[in-house]
Formats: C-alpha cells, sequence, structure tokens
C-alpha cells in the first residue's frame, strides 16, 4: 500500500511508518528529500495562482488585439498625458499664454525704450550745452559776463525733438514754450536774441550789462580805460573790499 502524503493523525499509518512524517499546520505531512525537482508540498495555491495568471494573460491578449497595428507602449504614453492634461481649461491656458507672451513682448519693449530714453538724455544735453554755449557767446558780446546767467538760461531753455530733428524751446514760467505775438496776433518763436534783450530790461539782471551811461536800466556805464592806482572786482568780490570801495580804490567792474 502507498504511502499518504499527508495524515490527519499518525494513528492513520502503521506504528513503523509514523517516523517518516513531520508536523504541519493542519497534521501530518510526508517526510521526503527533493530529487532533481521532484519534491513534495501543498501545490493547491500554486494551481490556484498559476489559474489567476491565465485569467490575465487571457485577457492582455484580448486587450492587445483591440490595439490592432497600435503600439500599445505610444497608446498608453498618450493616456498618461492625457490624464495630465485633461483638467486643463482651454481658455485660461489661452489667456495664460497670452500674458506670458504680452509680458516677453513688454520686457523687450521697456529694455529698448529704456536705451532709446538714454540716447536721446544724452543727446539732449549735447544740444543743449551747445545752444547755451552760443547763448553765452552772444552775451559776452555785449560787454556782460555770461557767468551771472547760468542759472536762468539753464532753467528756461530747453530741447524738444522733432521729425525734422530737434528745436531749441524757451520756456516760460509755467514751463510751457514761449512765443513772440505781433500786433496783428499773430505768434513767431521766441528766440536767443528776444531772451538777451529781456535780460537787458529787466530791473535785476539788466544791472549786469554794461552801458554807455548811468541812466535808464542797466548796469554802469563802460570803462573806456581804467584808472590809475583803481582796482577793479567783479560783482561777486564786492563784498570783501566794503572799506576801498568806500575810500574809491577800489571799483565794480561789471
Amino acid at each position: 500500500m502507498a504511502l499518504k502524503a499527508f495524515i490527519k493523525d499518525l494513528s492513520a499509518v502503521d506504528e513503523e511508518q509514523q517516523a517518516l512524517y513531520k508536523k504541519s499546520d493542519n497534521g501530518f505531512v510526508l517526510d521526503v528529500d527533493p530529487v532533481d525537482g521532484f519534491d513534495l508540498q501543498n501545490v493547491t495555491a500554486l494551481k490556484n495562482s498559476l489559474h489567476n495568471l491565465r485569467g490575465e494573460y487571457d485577457v492582455a491578449k484580448t486587450t492587445l488585439k483591440s490595439f490592432g497595428e497600435l503600439d500599445p507602449k505610444d497608446v498608453m504614453d498618450k493616456l498618461a498625458r492625457y490624464e495630465k492634461n485633461k483638467d486643463l481649461n482651454p481658455e485660461r491656458l489661452k489667456k495664460e499664454l497670452m500674458i506670458e507672451a504680452r509680458e516677453l513682448v513688454g520686457n523687450e519693449y521697456e529694455t529698448k525704450l529704456a536705451n532709446s530714453n538714454k540716447t536721446n538724455a544724452s543727446l539732449k544735453a549735447a544740444v543743449k550745452k551747445s545752444a547755451m554755449s552760443e547763448i553765452n557767446g552772444m552775451i559776452a558780446q555785449t560787454g556782460a559776463n555770461p557767468k551771472f546767467f547760468q542759472g536762468h538760461i539753464n532753467d528756461v531753455v530747453d530741447v524738444e525733438f522733432t521729425d525734422d530733428g530737434y528745436d531749441l524751446v524757451f520756456k516760460g514760467p509755467d514751463g510751457k514754450p514761449r512765443f513772440n505775438i505781433d500786433d496783428d496776433a499773430k505768434t513767431s518763436p521766441f528766440t536767443a536774441k528776444d531772451l538777451i534783450n529781456e535780460l537787458r530790461n529787466d530791473d535785476d539782471y539788466g544791472q549786469i550789462f554794461p552801458t554807455d551811461a548811468n541812466s535808464g536800466k542797466g548796469g554802469p556805464k563802460k570803462y573806456a580805460t581804467d584808472k590809475e592806482g583803481v582796482k577793479y572786482i567783479s560783482p561777486a568780490d564786492k563784498g570783501n573790499y566794503q572799506e576801498e570801495i568806500a575810500a574809491g580804490t577800489v571799483e565794480v567792474k561789471y
């Protein structure tokens, strides 16, 4: 009689055969040594696993057939991308892309505008400096010292760029460009010559311009020749020579 692979109780076999069994969870299992892959073990779990694997394999084959000629891996990659982006709102995405594009264009525009403004500012400063130098030369021709007018000229002279280049502008107290208006209400540009004439007739600035006589507005008469023994100083140094001026040894020369 063949030995049973598993018994519930040792009494199920003869006493001399009981030593061939070993204790297991639910009874006793015949104790054998594996040889060339032959072994004694509970194969129920393995059969169940194999059955499940066969079922999964059949499902996988059916699924693969549904792809036809498509590459399953490519399809899975596309599905993954779809899952990632399926909740995106197209309108919102479009709006965000437009905002990003505007920012990129805006940044580029701001950079170009800043560089252009910097160039214009440098050019404007150079033109204004040249204009002031020309006005100073015109003032010097009158015999007055241009340095006493620098602050005022700097405040009223400005440069405006046009399509044809630039215009020299003389601003009024309100900061707007000034114009001359004739008797017929016609306007003409206010020029450097107009500015100098205005300064010569000013109660304060007019005193800096030399005149042929001490009359009306304007400064002291021109000195044909310097007086012997008299030191001549500029108005800026007048405070340092009060006693000498009173004694007649120092005179202010405008």
